[in-house]
């Protein structure tokens, strides 16, 4: 019977229309991530791959693509947290599983179901033998129990054990029997369960709540704050002390509460909170200031749209500039007070374990440096993402990996601080600040040497790198 409710025409029916629906009522979101895919990540916007569907028979399933084009075959077939593969954008996908949208296409195709396994992919299709070779007697499917379960099955992979090994052995055992398990006996009202389920997951998981308790709210507070100062500072160069009284008084009231229901949404989906105080650079001012503007003006056209008598136009530009001052000026003044805070309290005499990215002239000579007695660092090892060079020792010290063994490292060193030999191109560095700044961890660029010199304020060290260095029979000038 429930093999049977599977495969109904009743069920496809209703996916037809409901993917039809899908796709017309995302399509405006579809095309803002394909924007924003292509602009971090020049390529193709989709990902596709050939996965196993119902039968075992194989079709093409579609994703938004996380990763940059030239490393969508690179590493393991799995997801892990942290996967240094992912660009900033992918890294939001993957948190909200948006990439997952174009399966509404398969599921319009009847490829897919919006319930049902989730289709694995050809290479692993020998694990399909004996009881779990059920899992394809199911339509796949976008949502059910395993996609709840394993909502952020990226992180449950041990650091130090092979990822993909580790999905054959323990993962997929526990998903096919989860899978055989429902799908037995599913029916309508337990697929619209799992559906409401998943998109609350989807919901849920797409935050880090002690996160954003800790880091966003009490910025989104300080700029509730900073609206409402706002709002009375530009009605009172307006109006003076009339601005409180009736009827203008009415203009202002609504204000109150119309205007933070705007500005505060659209800085937050405009990623006016994606760093915490401490982290903020000037590209995150300059963005917060442009959603300022964009929600003041939407927050200002609906107030007309309240109270059309007695609204005066200047006081949108003028509510803008106080805004703007208000957001930005604070956020910039707390940042300075954290950072020399930071400095007063720093224990310089403590090592910090870094790890150089880089076997180059310079990357050997930075880390003789390290050896000789740098103040304040330890050497952990190299890494490199040559295939040539990785398992060699340099300086006693191990090329420990790539780029994309930097969360497995992190794991197990606990690295404080990651510097970079050689000057690396927009996208690797996009890609190496998301990663650095998510994991707290300090990234130094050296042939940007005023980094270092800020990193060390104690130490002079263009006059340290100008000694020789021995290496072997070889003198090289640093």
């Amino acid at each position: 019977m429930s093999l049977l409710f599977n495969t109904s025409a009743i069920k496809r029916s209703i996916d037809i229309v409901l993917s039809v629906i899908g796709l017309v009522v995302a399509f405006p979101l579809m095309v803002l991530i394909a924007m924003a895919i292509y602009a971090e990540s020049p390529g193709t916007i989709f990902f596709s791959q050939e996965r196993l569907g119902y039968r075992g028979k194989k079709f093409r399933l579609y994703k938004f693509r996380k990763f940059p084009v030239d490393w969508g075959n690179v590493g393991p077939g799995v997801t892990v947290a942290g996967d240094a593969r992912m660009t900033r954008i992918g890294k939001h996908l993957e948190r909200t599983k948006l990439d997952e949208l174009p399966q509404l296409w398969n599921i319009f195709l009847g490829e897919m179901s919006f319930v049902g396994p989730r289709p694995e992919s050809t290479q692993y299709g020998h694990l399909f033998t004996g009881k779990f070779a059920r899992v394809l007697d199911f339509v796949p499917g976008i949502f059910g129990p395993n996609q709840i379960t394993f909502r952020n099955e990226s992180a449950m992979y041990p650091p130090d054990e092979d990822p993909e090994k580790f999905y054959e052995q323990v993962l997929f055992p526990e998903k096919a029997r989860a899978d055989i398990r429902y799908f037995s006996s599913a029916n309508d009202l337990s697929d619209l369960a799992q559906i409401f389920k998943g998109l609350w997951v989807s919901v849920i998981g797409a935050l880090d709540w002690k996160w954003a308790v800790r880091n966003i709210l009490p910025i989104m507070t300080m700029d509730l704050v900073a609206i409402e100062a706002a709002w009375a500072s530009a009605m009172i160069s307006r109006f003076g002390v009339s601005a409180f009284e009736m009827p203008v008084g009415a203009i202002y009231l609504t204000g109150v509460w119309l205007l933070p229901l705007v500005v505060l949404p659209v800085l937050l989906l405009g990623g006016g909170y994606l760093h915490s105080i401490r982290h903020i650079v000037l590209r995150d001012v300059l963005r917060v200031a442009g959603l300022v503007a964009i929600g003041w003006l939407i927050g200002f056209l609906t107030l007309l749209w309240f109270e059309t008598r007695g609204t005066s136009l200047t006081l949108a530009p003028a509510g803008f500039l106080f805004l703007a001052a208000y957001t930005v000026v604070p956020r910039i003044l707390y940042k300075e007070y954290l950072r020399r805070k930071e400095l007063n309290s720093k224990d310089f005499s403590e090592l910090k374990k870094v790890i150089i990215f880089g076997t180059d002239d310079r990357a050997i000579n930075l880390g003789s440096l390290i050896q000789r007695g740098f103040p304040t660092a330890r050497l952990v090892g190299f890494l490199d993402n040559s295939s040539e060079v990785r398992g060699r020792t340099i300086l006693d010290q191990k090329v420990v990996g790539s780029e994309r063994d930097l969360p497995t490292l992190l794991s197990v060193h606990d690295f404080d601080q990651l510097w970079l030999s050689f000057s690396p191109d927009r996208i690797q560095r996009q890609r190496l600040e998301s990663w650095t700044l998510e994991n707290e961890v300090l990234l130094v660029i050296l042939p940007e040497i005023s980094a270092f010199e800020s990193l060390f304020p104690n130490l002079s060290l263009t006059q340290e790198m100008k000694r020789p260095v021995a290496l072997g029979d070889k003198i090289i000038d640093m």
